[in-house]
């Protein structure tokens, strides 16, 4: 007995990969599907069942540049239980982005803030959310109403660095990204969230709950998948519910605009304060998610291309001594429409790294039955009368390819960091870092200036010395936003006499 259970146990392994491997063949010989007559998208092969392609799109931008040669521009493929749409060229991704009334986004952003963030389902669904608090969240991000915000920002930070630098021992060695996360992600909270917000306690579990975001994302994950990941969320919805208790109304005055259309539509309503706490989280991972690693990334590549800092030194000093008063204080405070024209070089580093550092995903529900014109499907199996979409297909727009891809119109060199790119209205490529359409970030403008400013108050006030670099992007995350580092970035940073 024991022997025969030993050889079916050896054959297992072997009955596992036939199976596999037929799969593949029938997925392989499968016909075309049609609808009304037009082909439907493509669907790419896989191996493992439920996983679908998911590993395969770890490959990053090699998956999709030799996927859209296989199949064209517009294909599906299974990932982790779900089939969905994924769209890779341009005019393919601005065809949805201006058909918004067929191509709908906003039930994507209610069920994530249900699922993702943790509020009830009914009330994500509620009719005050379309009505009221998408609209008013969305005016109170615009650059009029976010100033004193970022007032804050600077004010907080304008202090912190200072007193970071002056902290560290003489041959003290750091990680750049631990450094810089830490103080992004305290004055930024702080400056959202009044000078209330437990940034110190809340930024490690942040840090969790960032890394658990990808599995509560994933629909179709059994359940008890996904219990590491809900307690993550249950730890720091308790800090963020525990915090709201304590604010008084003077701190409610400083919170950002933003926050308060939230609350408000919340308390109008009535809901209960555990929703109003996953608003508030969905708000701070939309705020410490992205901008910190587009700093890190920024600065890590300007530190990469040393013999370019005399020149953005220079560039700030310029800038300074044009102010009134001529202090790096005047120049911080900026409102982000002027930093970005005075600083023109710093901002082309920016830009840069958001074309090279971006992996966003923009996700659509298809409302009615549709055809993709033949004219933008070239290349594949659409090239004559176009794609079938059907009511409820999930759609996914994949910019990436656009801005990175060699063949491109960025050019052979598109893979690489050019900080002169974006100089002189040289750049001559496409490119959506913040999404685009009715998903285009909200949160833009006082990212652009949350991020300039630092790297512009970093490289002013330290001398940095890298000590040993192995920072990679990390390919296992992919489609929310700035690609996080992976690896370290190791430094010796000292205090820069200006």
């Amino acid at each position: 007995m024991f022997s025969a259970l030993t050889s079916s146990l050896l054959l297992f392994p072997s009955i596992t990969a036939f199976l596999l491997i037929l799969r593949r063949i029938v997925q392989s010989l499968r016909p075309s599907e049609s609808h009304h007559g037009v082909p439907r998208p493509p669907v790419i092969p896989d191996w493992v069942p439920f996983l679908g392609s998911a590993l395969s799109m770890t490959r990053g931008d090699s998956f999709w540049r030799d996927t859209a040669a296989q199949y064209g521009p517009v294909f599906r493929a299974r990932v982790m239980g779900e089939t969905r749409i994924f769209v890779t060229t341009t005019p393919v991704i601005n065809y949805v982005y201006k058909n918004s009334s067929n191509f709908d986004f906003f039930f994507f952003r209610k069920f994530i803030t249900a699922t993702v963030f943790g509020m009830s389902m009914d009330n994500s669904f509620h009719p005050a959310v379309d009505a009221q608090l998408f609209p008013g969240h969305h005016r109170a991000m615009q650059p009029g109403a976010i100033a004193g915000t970022i007032t804050r920002y600077a004010d907080l930070l304008e202090l912190m660095l200072p007193a970071r630098l002056e902290a560290l021992g003489p041959d003290e060695e750091v990680d750049l990204a631990d450094f810089a996360f830490d103080l992004i992600y305290t004055a930024s909270s702080k400056a959202f969230f009044s000078s209330s917000f437990p940034s110190a306690a809340t930024k490690a579990p942040f840090v969790a709950f960032d890394q658990a975001f990808p599995l509560l994302n994933l629909g179709k994950l059994p359940s008890f998948a996904k219990k590491p990941a809900e307690k993550a969320r249950e730890t720091m919805l308790s800090l963020v519910e525990e915090w709201w208790d304590s604010v008084t109304s003077e701190e409610r005055e400083t919170l950002a605009p933003a926050l308060m259309a939230m609350v408000e539509v919340a308390e109008a309503e009535a809901w209960p304060k555990r929703d109003v706490a996953a608003l508030l989280l969905g708000d701070l991972w939309a705020l410490e998610a992205n901008a910190p690693n587009g700093a890190i990334w920024a600065i890590a590549e300007i530190l990469r291309h040393p013999h370019i800092l005399p020149s953005l030194r220079s560039e700030i000093d310029t800038a300074i001594s044009r102010l009134d008063p001529p202090h790096l204080s005047t120049l911080l405070h900026l409102p982000q429409s002027q930093l970005v024209l005075i600083l023109a070089e710093l901002n082309a580093c920016f830009q840069e790294t958001l074309r090279l550092y971006t992996d966003s995903f923009s996700l659509r529900v298809v409302q009615k039955d549709c055809v993709l014109p033949p004219g933008l499907c070239a290349g594949g199996i659409g090239a004559e009368r176009g794609l079938a979409l059907k009511h409820d297909d999930q759609v996914v727009c994949v910019s990436r390819p656009n801005a990175v891809s060699p063949e491109s119109e960025w050019g052979v060199d598109a893979p690489k960091w050019d900080h002169t790119r974006f100089l002189d209205g040289r750049a001559k490529g496409v490119m959506n870092p913040f999404g685009g359409g009715v998903s285009m970030c909200e949160g833009r403008h006082f990212a652009s200036a949350e991020i300039l400013t630092f790297i512009a108050s970093f490289i002013t006030l330290a001398d940095v010395t890298v000590t040993n670099d192995t920072l990679t992007p990390d390919a296992q995350r992919i489609g929310l936003g700035m690609l996080q580092p992976k690896g370290t970035f190791k430094v010796r940073i000292a205090s820069r006499s200006i």
